[in-house]
């Protein structure tokens, strides 16, 4: 993860505004990268009802408050959202890096309407290529030159991996695929993060006379 961010986001400090009205807000640079094209940062707006939720961690034991949100370490804190500050839109792989690179290099290939079934590894382990159908559900299988980057989400990428019989034993066993590497992580430990919205319905009644 600790790559991820050093090299893959460019971390953007949260303006005052934010700081000013929530004194809670803590972050450590150092966690963060700033060569990418990929921004992370910090809206200047957040609902008040955020603070005393805040506060409302505090009287838990056992809750832990990191440093930062990048110190890979459970517990609560803010968390940057991918947005360029330039702009305050959305910042992510297509206007960080496919816009550009796909106008510069011939050899830069995106296929959409596909998707990965498997990734082929060797006899060392060892990722080599990608099996997956095109858009017309022909099987199709790439060999890397260098490396194989698996970036699939929170909930795919270790969908793909155990389809690669990469995972639990006990979970790759029961769906019938050869177990390639034993590693119970794989797929578990799934968490949503708590959350807090609020509603108010103002009815306005009109009275009539005759």
């Amino acid at each position: 993860m600790l790559t991820l961010l050093t090299q893959g986001l460019h971390f953007t400090e949260p303006p005052p505004e934010l700081t000013d009205n929530f004194d809670t807000v803590k972050y450590d640079p150092s966690y963060w990268g700033d060569s990418s094209d990929i921004y992370a940062g910090w809206p200047r707006f957040y609902y008040p009802s955020v603070a005393p939720l805040m506060e409302a961690f505090k009287e838990l034991d056992g809750i832990e408050f990191p440093a930062d949100s990048g110190a890979g370490k459970a517990g609560v804190y803010w968390f940057p959202t991918l947005q360029d500050p330039r702009t305050v839109t959305r910042s992510y792989a297509a206007t960080g890096h496919y816009l550009d690179v796909n106008a510069t290099r011939p050899n830069y290939h995106l296929l959409t309407n596909t998707l990965a079934s498997r990734l082929i590894v060797d006899d060392d382990l060892s990722a080599t290529g990608v099996e997956f159908k095109s858009a017309n559900s022909t099987l199709v299988t790439v060999k890397a030159d260098k490396e194989v980057i698996v970036s699939a989400g929170t909930i795919h990428t270790p969908q793909l991996l155990q389809l690669s019989g990469i995972g639990p034993a006990s979970v790759l066993e029961a769906g019938g695929i050869d177990v390639l590497v034993d590693l119970p992580g794989v797929g578990q430990n799934f968490q949503d993060h708590s959350s807090l919205s609020t509603m108010n319905i103002t009815r306005k009644c009109s009275s009539m006379t005759a």
